[in-house]
């Protein structure tokens, strides 16, 4: 993919969902950081290659809040910066992501599925021990119970009496 290809697909993706004037702003912005990242002597397919696909980057952008829905009653549409468009290139650009098979995987959500997998881990352990622990008890203890409940019986019905 080229740059016109990139900033066609970005345009295509954003229509309907985003305001003419949120697409220019944020196509203005990719096109000045393309620019600038050339003149750091990045070739146009690393910039490309990081910016990553046009359709996951309006994903992102909508998942942060931007777009027509999000903007009517409260900011009002047009109202969008290119520095938001920046912020959310920061948030939600490909510093956090993965790709596997094709498919795009936050990096965040993923640590947070793993911790979330251990905790879940550590307490079923915990459980595991303390039931452990009382069932073992309650099984070295069933004969001394016997032993006293049956004694305890035959003084209550017979030596009582």
């Amino acid at each position: 993919m080229n740059r016109q290809e990139f900033i066609r697909e970005l345009r295509k993706f954003m229509s309907g969902q985003f305001s003419v004037s949120e697409i220019q702003e944020t196509v203005d912005y990719y096109e000045d950081y393309i620019d600038m990242q050339m003149k750091k002597g990045r070739t146009e397919e690393e910039i490309l290659s990081e910016l990553g696909d046009p359709r996951l980057l309006t994903k992102s952008m909508r998942a942060a809040g931007k777009g027509r829905s999000s903007h009517e009653g409260k900011l009002g549409t047009g109202q969008r910066t290119a520095q938001s468009a920046k912020e959310t290139y920061r948030e939600y650009g490909n510093n956090d992501d993965m790709q596997m098979n094709g498919k795009v995987i936050h990096v965040p959500c993923l640590v947070s599925l793993i911790i979330v997998v251990l905790i879940m881990l550590v307490i079923g352990t915990l459980i595991g021990a303390v039931v452990g622990l009382a069932l073992r008890v309650v099984l070295y203890l069933l004969p001394v119970l016997l032993v006293v409940g049956g004694l305890y019986w035959l003084y209550r019905n017979f030596i009582k009496k």
